[in-house]
């Protein structure tokens, strides 16, 4: 086997890793969806407005409480309406709502199982309860040097508003060193594979509390070895009144944030 053939053999393996499970993602009913069309200002058609992508998982934190997520557009154009909400789960009520439109673009792409609710103890203060909405974009770059995936954002109920405090930051990443993803460089691939962990910490920053992210890095040459050497880094990302952030001149390669309302 040739050296491209192996490269792109392994991207094509390390892409499929990235996709969502399709079995873990709740599928929304109709009455939420429709409500959230209405919610959203989207002039549904023939009754009903196209949805890309779609999530619903009942809070533990508060049973009476569905959260929500979905992405609505037409498959034919490159315009979303992504909608994030909590909603009465009896009634199926909008009680507060994230509501952004979008564009796709080679880095953002939407599929049917891209979306994700997470529901993990986000106690961010005792009167202030995050939960997040996971997304696994689908690239359609040619030839990265990197890939992102496992976007987690947490939302904050504020209201009548969803407040996303930490925007997009990516759990999992990649970046290559020699070669790039699925391309057919001459060069073996090899890349750093980075898993992201993220814990509540005990210290506050303007009345939320601190966040910690753990990388887990390992590098890669050729097919991945689980006992290659791994190791670990941490940086602490802080509350500035409006989202988290990690300090000017400090992110590592492997942090990377992006915001939903930049085009």
């Amino acid at each position: 086997m040739t050296r491209p053939r192996l490269s792109w053999l392994l991207a094509a393996a390390v892409l499929t890793k990235f996709a969502p499970d399709a079995h873990a993602v709740e599928r929304c009913p109709k009455p939420v969806v429709a409500a959230l069309s209405q919610a959203a200002g989207i002039a549904p058609a023939q009754g009903e407005a196209p949805v890309i992508a779609q999530a619903c998982k009942a809070w533990p934190h508060d049973p009476n409480v569905l959260l929500a997520a979905l992405a609505y557009g037409q498959r034919e154009n490159d315009r979303r309406t992504f909608v994030v909400a909590t909603v009465d789960a009896a009634t199926h009520r909008v009680t507060s709502r994230y509501v952004v439109p979008l564009r796709e673009n080679p880095g953002l792409r939407f599929l049917p199982y891209s979306l994700d609710i997470d529901t993990a103890r986000y106690q961010l203060a005792p009167d202030v309860r995050a939960f997040g909405v996971r997304l696994a974009p689908s690239s359609t770059a040619s030839c990265p040097d990197r890939l992102s995936n496992d976007e987690l954002t947490l939302f904050v109920p504020n209201g009548a508003v969803l407040r996303p405090v930490l925007p997009r930051l990516a759990m999992s990443r990649l970046l290559a060193k020699t070669g790039c993803f699925g391309g057919g460089s001459q060069q073996q691939l090899t890349y750093d594979d980075a898993k992201l962990t993220l814990a509540v910490a005990p210290a506050a920053s303007k009345g939320l509390a601190d966040l910690v992210v753990t990388a887990r890095i390992q590098q890669v040459a050729g097919w991945k070895d689980p006992r290659a050497p791994v190791c670990q880094e941490r940086v602490t990302l802080r509350y500035d009144g409006s989202v988290y952030r990690v300090a000017q001149g400090q992110a590592p390669w492997w942090l990377t944030q992006s915001s939903w309302d930049l085009p």
